[in-house]
């Protein structure tokens, strides 16, 4: 290599990153926490719906709202955007270049984070963590006028978590350590209920657990 070659080569190594402050890489796991047990939360969900059954009050209907509103609530959390939450946006304003550059790579698309931030904001005011005084005639309709699609849902959960454990990786040297969970024992776990008796076996009537689509 000539002379200009190598000098161009020791400045790039020398450029440092922007140092980041400790809140930063605190936010960091507790996003991660966060986004982990939505998603952990959703598979719960799915393995539930996976054997089709019908319930009145029961502990898998009642377990299938905790799981449900535990969800909506841990993505709210991440993808808060008041300025005083140390949130995903707050880690998109601390660290944007890498960001930007990842979901690039990624084909991702920080739009649809972005509106799916604005509807869980106003399904969060108006129905999920307070009663609004004007959508309380009609709590369903602010979910209806979110209009989001679970699919879409669960593809922007993973986009995020493989942001930010694009993120852990680069600030930490090595990935943020989860354990892999499917959901496959909640559905085992409503096949021996049936079977023991324990919960009716209905197949015909009555709503099934009375959810969105999650899948």
């Amino acid at each position: 290599m000539d002379d200009l070659t190598l000098n161009c080569i020791d400045k790039l190594l020398s450029i440092k990153k922007p140092k980041l402050p400790d809140r930063y890489f605190r936010a960091l796991k507790r996003n991660l926490y966060e986004l982990r047990w939505a998603i952990w939360e959703r598979k719960a969900l799915l393995g539930l719906h996976k054997e089709k059954t019908y319930h009145g009050v029961d502990f898998f209907s009642i377990a299938n709202t905790a799981l449900y509103n535990d969800m909506i609530s841990h993505t709210i959390k991440v993808l808060d955007r008041n300025k005083k939450s140390a949130t995903f946006w707050y880690l998109y304003r601390c660290n944007s270049t890498i960001i930007d550059n990842f979901i690039k790579k990624k084909g991702y698309d920080l739009k649809q984070i972005d509106q799916l931030s604005d509807k869980l904001k106003d399904v969060r005011d108006k129905t999920h963590f307070h009663i609004d005084r004007a959508a309380v005639f009609d709590p369903r309709r602010v979910w209806s006028d979110a209009d989001i699609t679970w699919k879409e849902f669960a593809k922007i959960l993973d986009s995020i978590w493989n942001i930010l454990q694009h993120l852990h990786e680069d600030g930490f040297g090595k990935k943020f350590v989860t354990q892999k969970y499917n959901g496959n024992d909640a559905t085992e776990l409503i096949k021996v209920a049936q079977e023991k008796g324990i919960i009716p076996l209905y197949k015909e009537k009555g709503p099934y657990i009375d959810i969105v689509d999650v899948e």
